[in-house]
């Protein structure tokens, strides 16, 4: 048998650089860790615009199922019963002199538990009801989303130590706010849809049967069919 036989593109044993590459680049290449947008409703249009300027690193959560091993016969099988959400979003943002955004996040903390008097606010005062995390594509792709995580029910937990220091008179000031909260989805929150969905019954009507028999749709019974 021949011994110097070319590997098909088309298979999974050694495909060559070359058609990895092209079909990475298909996809539109591979996404880099620092296109990231964060949007925070509790915070100002300002304080999103500075925090999107100034935050040098966070990371997206995550989510695992919790499993119980059941007894079928043979080996165990492993049941899900509940979603799980370890963990908390840190983000580590740079200290301009003078910043908006910092000061607003001092002020979220202290409508948590109020720092003078030691009272534990009500939920809905401190709680964002959810925020945006999102991976973007390359410039030259445009600004549309790869990966978007919608998080609810977030408020800060803590604002880390900050480090001072006479050896570090190269470096910059930073600090570190770590967030708690409920769950979190994969694109879009219901919320949103449901706004989407209202904007379009108010301009173009319903599109579906569904849509038509909405009690807020505009136009009662009107359907397109499309």
């Amino acid at each position: 048998m021949p011994t110097n036989e070319k590997v098909q593109e088309s298979g999974f044993g050694n495909p060559s650089v070359d058609s990895i590459k092209n079909r990475i680049s298909k996809g539109n290449g591979l996404l880099k860790p620092y296109n990231y947008q964060i949007n925070i409703p509790h915070l100002s249009p300002e304080g999103n615009r500075e925090l999107n300027d100034i935050v040098q690193d966070t990371t997206l959560p995550s989510k695992t199922h919790a499993t119980q091993p059941v007894y079928y016969g043979g080996p165990l099988t492993q049941i899900p019963y509940i979603t799980t959400y370890p963990g908390t979003i840190s983000m580590t943002l740079l200290c301009p002199a003078t910043s908006k955004v910092r000061d607003e996040f001092y002020r979220w903390l202290d409508t948590v538990v109020y720092a003078k008097e030691g009272l534990v606010n009500y939920r809905n005062e401190y709680v964002d009801p959810q925020i945006t995390m999102q991976v973007t594509k390359r410039p030259t792709e445009g600004t549309s989303e790869a990966i978007k995580y919608t998080i609810f029910d977030v408020f800060p937990d803590s604002i880390n130590e900050i480090s001072l220091s006479q050896n570090n008179q190269n470096d910059y000031l930073r600090m570190t706010i770590v967030f708690v909260y409920r769950k979190w989805i994969k694109g879009k929150g219901v919320d949103q849809i449901f706004e989407e969905q209202e904007r379009r019954l108010n301009t173009t009507g319903p599109q579906n049967p569904d849509e038509a028999s909405l009690p807020d749709n505009p136009v009662p019974g009107a359907w397109t069919g499309l």
